[in-house]
């Protein structure tokens, strides 16, 4: 059978390639370079990154049951050390805030119909 370790790097490996195809078509979708749009009119693009999207849940949940010992164990070193104990929550604290941020100040994309919604939810407003 497969070492931990094995197993970590094939699931690594699926991380990585899912990962990008979930970043590139988002940047895709996001900005419609023209020189990439011939070629993407050919695939479901758009689906390739709300599915790619769901398939990194479950792989990244999956790479964080793998390594929970690991995390228990690092966490209870900075939790018992008060410098990186604050540093552990101000990372957190930036996480939270840079999430908030952008979709406060990210514009609201329009549907075709000119409502606010994504492209596809037509006739539908937020």
């Amino acid at each position: 059978m497969y070492s931990k370790v094995e197993k970590n790097y094939f699931i690594n490996i699926m991380l990585a390639i899912i990962g990008f195809a979930c970043m590139f078509t988002g940047v895709a979708l996001a900005f419609k370079p023209a020189f990439l749009m011939t070629i993407l009119s050919t695939i479901k693009f758009k689906s390739l990154h709300e599915w790619t999207g769901y398939v990194l849940i479950i792989l990244i949940g999956w790479h964080i049951l793998m390594h929970s010992e690991w995390i228990k164990s690092v966490t209870e070193k900075i939790v018992n050390d008060k410098k990186k104990l604050v540093a552990a929550v101000l990372t957190i604290l930036l996480s939270v805030g840079i999430c908030i941020t952008i979709s406060t100040l990210s514009p609201e994309m329009k549907a075709p119909n000119g409502k606010g919604g994504y492209p596809g939810q037509v006739g539908k407003s937020n």
